[in-house]
């Protein structure tokens, strides 16, 4: 007896002195073998502490009921809130889930790839998007996937917010307050980046400021900008930028309003509220993960791509 480490059935084989296969055997209660033989197997199981490994049976057989959630940046409220709906649902419809983070910024890379495919997970929810070497691939083309929370690059079934009108919206919204200078803030070689600053752009008549950025770069050159250009108001990317870019205008003394996006306030009270782009979490991981099931049951499902609503939601308003 092994306590202090995974015991396995070779373990309980050897300690009874029959065959691996018979234990393998005995432990699913397989008709080859006596009863007697199934409840001594079992009785050894348990007095050694034997815990049976789920995943390398479902390999085994060749049916996991496994389905990969690929992201690359849970620290990212978004991030974190979709994953917890989807792991519900996924878990409430039979499935199991594996969480798979990925170095790369925005796409899967083809390691990736190989890697879920070892796994022989059923299918893939991913929130980043598929690297273009990938996509004439057979291996790819044989997986069932859904990108979650933005319109793929290609022809994959995609459940995302509406940007472009998120961007509009928050343009009219400035245009109605009568501001003259504003700044769209967010980071590039992203299609829904640019969607928002577009939606933006088509208000104000391409008269946006720019300026590119993601959370770990330098917020004083984003001051500068907006001293400069004296900015009366900011479009950030998402929450977690506007809260960081609201957070250094106060500390330089500027009075300018930031609008986010994604209203993570309304799902995390205590997080800071702030004006942001509001659309339906709960129809956006229900849409991923339906979409995904109807993939697996039947590959040749017609490719979706589903755009949520947005609307604004102003600081306070509850």
């Amino acid at each position: 007896m092994k306590p202090s480490l995974v015991v396995t059935q070779k373990d309980i084989a050897e300690a009874l002195g029959v065959s691996i296969n018979t234990v393998s055997h005995a432990l699913r209660g397989l008709s080859d073998i006596s009863k007697e033989t199934i409840d001594r197997v079992r009785e050894k199981a348990r007095e050694m502490g034997y815990v049976p490994n789920s995943m390398a049976i479902k390999l085994k057989t060749g049916n996991t009921k496994a389905v990969a959630l690929v992201y690359d940046n849970l620290v990212n409220p978004f991030f974190t809130i979709m994953a917890s709906k989807l792991l519900s649902l996924i878990k409430e419809k039979g499935y199991d889930t594996i969480i798979f983070p990925c170095s790369n910024y925005f796409e899967i890379p083809s390691q990736t790839l190989n890697e879920l495919i070892e796994l022989h997970v059923d299918g893939i929810l991913s929130f980043l998007d598929i690297n273009e070497a990938l996509v004439t691939t057979k291996a790819f083309q044989a997986f069932p996937i859904v990108i979650v929370g933005r319109l793929s690059k290609f022809n994959i079934t995609s459940i995302y917010s509406d940007d472009l009108e998120g961007g509009r919206i928050v343009g009219r919204y400035f245009k109605n307050k009568n501001y003259q200078k504003v700044l769209y803030a967010g980071p590039e070689m992203i299609n829904e980046s640019s969607k928002r600053c577009n939606g933006l752009e088509e208000i104000y008549q391409s008269q946006v400021i720019k300026t590119q950025y993601r959370e770990q770069d330098d917020m004083n050159k984003v001051i500068e900008l907006i001293k400069q250009e004296h900015v009366e108001a900011v479009f950030a990317f998402n929450d977690v930028l506007a809260t960081i870019i609201t957070k250094a205008i106060k500390a330089h003394g500027l009075d300018i309003e930031v609008v986010g996006y994604d209203s993570i306030h309304e799902q995390l009270p205590f997080v800071n509220d702030v004006t942001s782009i509001q659309f339906d979490f709960d129809a956006l991981a229900e849409l991923s993960v339906s979409s995904l099931l109807e993939i697996i049951e039947n590959p040749e499902t017609e490719i979706k791509q589903i755009k949520i609503p947005v609307k604004l939601h102003t600081k306070g308003d509850h």
